[in-house]
């Protein structure tokens, strides 16, 4: 599976820099959500700029969980959580493309 690995002091300065630079709070939420249910906030940066979709970010933080379904099948329960909180994900992209419009 896929695992942690701790990043250099320097790349977490550079998203905190990134991160500072956000005043708004309604785009902080957002960042926030996407990257708790990513795992990660670089993917929710991405997304905040531009650089990928939001369907994109949600596939790339899922890598490991879809290859554990696809190896070892669905589960019910676990795909309503899924869903759940894949609205919750559009929700908070949509949410940045408002505060963008």
């Amino acid at each position: 599976g896929v695992i942690h690995v701790e990043q250099p002091r320097e790349s977490i300065a550079v998203l905190g820099v990134h991160l500072a630079q956000r005043a708004d709070p309604l785009r902080l939420a957002a960042i926030h959500v996407m990257t708790s249910l990513t795992g990660s906030a670089l993917l929710a940066l991405a997304v905040d700029f531009g650089e990928i979709d939001g369907e994109a970010a949600w596939t790339a933080g899922h890598v490991d969980e879809d290859w554990q379904a696809e190896r070892w099948g669905h589960d019910a329960e676990a795909v309503a959580r899924r869903s759940a909180r894949n609205r919750d994900m559009m929700a908070a992209v949509g949410l940045l493309e408002a505060l963008k419009a």
